[in-house]
């Protein structure tokens, strides 16, 4: 399944109703990728862990698949540096894990439609999401619906300064926003 950055919600609902067993976040936005990656261990209280892609061995994926962790928490598993393609096996653990752990794979290279991609869009417990910079329409839209929500106000210069200086990195404008 794929759905897009602005979907946060709807990911969270996914997550903590255990109809997702893996997320693939793909795309050259790190700050955002990471930011969205915050979120859901801060608002799921999960557990947190991170792995190497080539780190990655049958035994490990097997093992967070099917079991929880020694604080009987459910963890959301980072793999860090992932590939165009996937293994076999790491096919099957998604698709034979009980939902217990999330596994959250991370690729700050846009990927092509086939390989990895393809099988998380194709399967209804997996999801990606692109992650991509945010043009200056973009990211006066951000910054005009925050300040609208909080019932503020900003100048056309101010917000076109803001738009230039922060284009593309979204996890810096909210952070500055807050």
């Amino acid at each position: 399944m794929k759905i897009y950055p602005n979907q946060i919600n709807l990911l969270l609902e996914l997550i903590s109703s255990n109809k997702i067993k893996g997320v693939l976040f793909y795309g050259p936005n790190s700050g955002l990728i990471s930011a969205i990656v915050k979120e859901i261990v801060t608002k799921l209280e999960l557990v947190s862990s991170n792995i190497e892609y080539s780190d990655l061995d049958d035994a490990y994926i097997f093992g967070k698949a099917g079991e929880l962790n020694f604080f009987n928490k459910k963890e959301l598993i980072r793999v860090s540096s992932v590939k165009t393609t996937i293994t076999q096996n790491i096919k099957i653990a998604l698709s034979e894990c009980k939902n217990w752990n999330i596994f959250c794979f991370v690729t700050e290279n846009s990927l092509p439609i086939n390989g990895i991609r393809s099988f998380f869009e194709s399967k209804p417990y997996l999801v990606s999401i692109g992650c991509f910079f945010e043009n200056n329409i973009g990211i006066k839209n951000i910054v005009i619906n925050k300040i609208t929500k909080n019932n503020f106000s900003i100048m056309q210069d101010a917000l076109q300064f803001i738009s230039t200086k922060f284009e593309g990195d979204n996890a810096l404008l909210e952070n500055e926003l807050e």
